[in-house]
């Protein structure tokens, strides 16, 4: 997959023109229990960050955006 990856790359350069197309999308960071005080130091335009005790606690709309990564 690395191979097909890099060919790819190697044949569709980004350009200054081709970055400023690309949509800015939201990061969302989902953390575990313990995290409540020190969300606001991941929080940003690009980034959301939610705790959550257990996985059944993510609620939907979390997920309703494009994001650009869930970590």
């Amino acid at each position: 997959m690395y191979a097909t990856a890099s060919k790819y790359a190697d044949n569709h350069a980004r350009t200054t023109t081709s970055w400023s197309l690309i949509k800015p999308r939201r990061s969302l960071l989902i953390l575990p229990k313990g995290f409540e005080e020190v969300t606001m130091c991941f929080e940003s335009s690009l980034m959301t960050a939610k705790v959550v005790n257990m996985p059944e606690d993510a609620v939907p709309e979390w997920f309703e955006e494009e994001n650009s990564a869930l970590i």
